[in-house]
């Protein structure tokens, strides 16, 4: 009897381990996707700036954003369509949509994501 409970408890500890482990991959997931929804969104910022005609210093008094990040940001964005950003936008909510919706799991999702946004980035 001894021996069952023992190997119940390191059971127990086994799964409370992979559930962890879930719950941090899970978590992993949804940071690398808020992650690149951050960067997407101070892309389409810059852009729109960029294409207002604004220097790199209202632009990163208006968003928030520091000014050498501004600039390498412009730097990036000056080859890219407006559309384009806002295309890798909705990509990221759709990854999000699905991953919530059941339809794909977490690393599904987000290996499609990048794979998507790869291929729909056409910097020259």
């Amino acid at each position: 009897i001894k021996h069952s409970y023992s190997h119940h408890v390191t059971f127990h500890r086994l799964m409370l381990e992979v559930l962890e482990f879930d719950y941090l991959h899970y978590k992993l997931q949804f940071h690398i996707l808020s992650l690149l929804v951050r960067q997407y969104n101070n892309m389409l910022e810059v852009k729109d700036g960029l294409n207002r005609n604004y220097s790199f210093r209202q632009i990163a008094e208006k968003t928030g954003i520091k000014d050498w990040l501004v600039r390498k940001m412009a730097d990036i964005v000056r080859n890219m369509k407006y559309d384009e950003i806002k295309n890798c936008l909705e990509a990221c909510a759709k990854a999000e949509q699905d991953i919530k919706s059941g339809n794909l799991t977490e690393t599904l999702s987000i290996e499609l994501l990048i794979i998507t946004l790869s291929n729909r980035i056409k910097v020259q």
